[in-house]
């Protein structure tokens, strides 16, 4: 009698095992795939702010670039406007010559000058006809020869102009594409701004998340390092750093052990943008960037490193430079 309830009863067992384990397993999976979540979206927010860097290096370029060919383009300027000048004077050059002559023809007529006829029937030798012809000849040759010069002299200014109104359309090409590049990168710049600014929001509101259900890491203690191989005792140097930044000390300390250990050579693995490097583990685009005064030192420069965080961290760049540590280090 009991044997045609057993399927029923089976089957409901099965059912509630079943939908134990799917509770259990939802249960189990919802913090995994939000850790998940968390460390992708805190490489992004660390690529994006290597990106943006990595911009603002190239607007700095860009713009420098810019100058540069505007420069050039108003010295160009400068040579067509003389070189009109030139022209200008030039021509007047040709015009006075051509009235000077008309004048002097003028004069010549009015005061009956001898012609070749009358020199020919003037002269009381074959010597004294030879010298007074190459005379009236050397004038007339010296009168022509003056104009042609003035007007070679402004063939050579006009044709000058030519080229320089050349140069002038291409510095002027040149200075707009210059501009366009600028135009372009400020709004790739913009573009991956606003990402990193999203990122960074995600970021925060996974770490609160995360924060609520575990247990605060416990403090690093500060180890007495040996001054080899670019390590040693960086919190004096810390201490002033962040004083004259106004931003905590202790702050910087923890994040410079979490991210390095304390070590000013040591080379950590990166994602897209390659290696990072140092005490507070910089990528090499980042350290380059125009934000960072201390750029021209060594990125394994531990002191130039220190500074440069404390200024970084001044500025607001913390959660982006270092979105898996910083808010641990500098947690109230």
């Amino acid at each position: 009698m009991s044997e045609p309830n057993a399927t029923p009863i089976g089957s409901g067992m099965l059912r509630l095992v079943l939908v134990l384990l799917v509770a259990v397993v939802g249960v189990v999976a919802v913090p995994v795939a939000r850790s998940v979540t968390l460390a992708s979206e805190r490489e992004k927010a660390r690529q994006l702010a290597a990106e943006v860097a990595e911009l603002d290096a190239r607007i700095d370029q860009a713009v420098a670039r810019y100058a540069r060919a505007t420069e050039a383009l108003e010295v160009v300027r400068a040579s067509v406007a003389e070189n009109r000048r030139e022209l200008r004077d030039a021509r007047r050059r040709v015009e006075l010559a051509r009235e000077l002559l008309a004048e002097h023809a003028r004069s010549m007529y009015k005061q009956s000058t001898p012609t070749t006829v009358d020199v020919l029937f003037g002269v009381s030798s074959f010597s004294e006809l030879v010298r007074q012809l190459g005379l009236l000849q050397r004038v007339g040759d010296g009168e022509a020869d003056y104009v042609r010069t003035l007007r070679q002299s402004e063939r050579a200014v006009s044709e000058r102009s030519l080229a320089l109104e050349a140069d002038e359309a291409t510095a002027e090409r040149l200075v707009a594409k210059r501009a366009a590049d600028v135009e372009k990168l400020r709004a790739l710049f913009g573009e991956r701004s606003e990402l990193l600014a999203a990122s960074e929001a995600s970021v925060r509101e996974l770490a609160a998340e995360a924060a609520a259900k575990t247990t605060p890491a416990p403090t690093p203690v500060r180890p007495a390092v040996a001054d080899t191989s670019g390590d040693g005792d960086w919190w004096p140097v810390i201490k002033r750093a962040a004083a004259a930044n106004e931003v905590s000390a202790e702050g910087m300390y923890r994040l410079m052990m979490a991210e390095s250990g304390g070590s000013a050579t040591i080379v950590g693995p990166g994602g897209y943008h390659g290696l990072y490097h140092g005490l507070y583990q910089y990528s090499l685009t980042t350290w380059r960037g125009s934000w960072n005064p201390y750029r021209s030192a060594s990125i394994y420069d531990g002191e130039a490193q220190i500074k440069a965080t404390a200024l970084a961290i001044a500025r607001g760049f913390g959660p982006s430079f270092w979105p898996t540590t910083y808010d641990w280090a500098f947690r109230d």
